[in-house]
């Protein structure tokens, strides 16, 4: 009877030690293939697909096993109309086999976004709308009002612009500003400054102005905006002020016209 006891015993603690066996065996295979399946451990370079076309693209991405996709359009002068300007993962990020790659393509024209509203707020509002859809804050003109800072009108190309209205990206918009009449300030001085220059001035004190050009020549935009100033009204001076109501004019010539003058 204990033979056949220990016999069976043996049999048992045999049949035991098999499936412990079988089970890490099968729990090896199964870990395994399921690591093939996923590509567990193995990763693809994203190749660079900036400044090539989405057909190219999509040869290069079927090559390494990726997905493509145009998530936006966007203006770049970095790269040819049409052509892929950006892509998110970037190039050299680690992903696995199947990932989509989200593409910017280089606009073929101006990329065209809706004027906001950006009156009937004070103007720091007015700057925060604007950038927040692409556009840039040009002209500020003050007209005389109680409501300080308050925009009463956008304008486009110098003409009223209707909310809704559809203009390049990047535009810049001209605001019509109330600012109190009896508001005094110094009267800068602009001789000798750049166009640029001066208008910056102008537009930190909130006064606006009329620049007048001289009929000389200018050959680029850049002759424009570095023109010279050489004249103003009204003048400055020690204690000279003058109201946030008038405009200040000043008149401005070539730069290289300036330089011979000295």
């Amino acid at each position: 009877m204990k033979k056949e006891t220990n016999f069976w015993s043996k049999r048992l603690f045999i049949h035991l030690g098999l499936m412990c066996i079988i089970s890490i065996l099968l729990f090896f295979l199964l870990k395994s293939g399921l690591s093939n399946f996923t590509l567990h451990g193995e990763n693809i370079v994203v190749p660079d697909f900036v400044g090539i076309s989405l057909e190219e693209a999509q040869v290069v991405a079927a090559e390494h096993s990726l997905e493509l996709e145009i998530h936006d359009t966007i203006f770049s002068d970095f790269v040819d109309p049409g052509y892929i300007a950006a892509h998110i993962p970037h190039a050299g990020k680690e992903v696995k086999e199947n990932r989509t790659i989200y593409l910017s393509i280089n606009a073929t024209g101006p990329v065209m976004v809706p004027m906001p509203k950006a009156f009937d707020v004070s103007l720091r509002q007015a700057k925060y709308i604007l950038e927040r859809n692409g556009l840039q804050v040009g002209r500020i003109d003050y007209k005389p009002d109680i409501a300080n800072n308050y925009v009463f009108e956008q304008k486009f190309k110098n003409t009223q612009i209707e909310t809704g209205t559809r203009i390049p990206k990047g535009s810049k918009i001209s605001l019509v500003v109330g600012k109190n009449s009896n508001t005094k300030v110094l009267v800068p001085s602009l001789i000798g400054k750049s166009y640029t220059d001066a208008i910056s001035i102008l537009d930190s004190l909130m006064i606006n102005y009329n620049a007048v050009f001289s009929p000389a020549e200018y050959t680029s935009a850049e002759d424009s905006t570095q023109a010279i100033v050489w004249k103003q009204r009204p003048f400055s001076g020690e204690n000279e002020v003058m109201s946030l109501s008038e405009p200040l004019d000043f008149w401005v010539q070539p730069k290289s016209i300036a330089v011979e003058q000295e």
